[in-house]
């Protein structure tokens, strides 16, 4: 599968949509829709913007490596609690709070 077919198939579900909602709101057929996410069709780049458009994302979600980006997230997280396992007790407690933080202020923004 390729990298935009998976994109596409994790939005499409994260959204609670089928294929052929999908279809309904982009006018791609259900078809090119399925083979678009099995890897087996690339869509062009006007196509592209159609499925970004219908989830409201940039159309670099859609081409980017999500689990390469994940990867260099999972070795960043990694790093800062090596860090933080070498500091102080106020300072674990300044990070980790901060690091709450921010989680919830993403958990925020998720639809």
């Amino acid at each position: 599968m390729s990298k935009v077919g998976e994109n596409i198939k994790r939005l499409r579900e994260n959204a609670r949509w089928t294929q052929s909602d999908l279809a309904n709101i982009t006018k791609i057929s259900k078809q090119y829709i399925s083979a678009v996410e099995r890897g087996e069709r690339n869509p062009k780049p006007e196509t592209i913007s159609k499925f970004a458009e219908a989830f409201a994302v940039d159309e670099a979600v859609l081409v980017k490596d999500i689990d390469a980006d994940l990867k260099v997230l999972q070795d960043e997280v990694e790093r800062l609690f090596t860090k933080a396992k070498a500091t102080s007790p106020l300072d674990k407690h300044h990070f980790m709070a901060e690091l709450l933080e921010k989680l919830r202020a993403i958990e925020n923004e998720r639809p």
